[in-house]
């Protein structure tokens, strides 16, 4: 089992309408945030592969989703530690960078 939390950024305006359509994805929880603009996320999936695919296929192309952080990774059962940073150093961008 893998959980991570992710922060995005979204469009304000469109805030409500994206924690709806995030909420609708299996294994997503959004949340809300004192801050315009962000919103917080639990993913959960049976390995961290399939929680980074869920965040890369699902989450990131979501209209009124700007881009998306994983800061924090619990996963029970992975072979390696370092996969945790295999799977999502190649999505992860910086503050103000886009992710690829």
């Amino acid at each position: 089992m893998a959980v991570i939390g992710v922060l995005a950024r979204v469009e304000v305006a469109e805030r409500d309408c994206v924690v709806a359509s995030l909420g609708r994805i299996e294994g997503v929880t959004p949340f809300l945030i004192d801050e315009p603009g962000r919103i917080g996320l639990v993913v959960e999936a049976d390995t961290l592969e399939a929680a980074h695919k869920r965040l890369v296929d699902e989450i990131d192309p979501t209209p009124g989703v700007l881009g998306t952080w994983p800061v924090f990774v619990h996963a029970e059962n992975e072979t390696a530690e370092s996969t945790v940073w295999d799977v999502f150093s190649t999505s992860v961008a910086s503050e103000g960078e886009m992710n690829e």
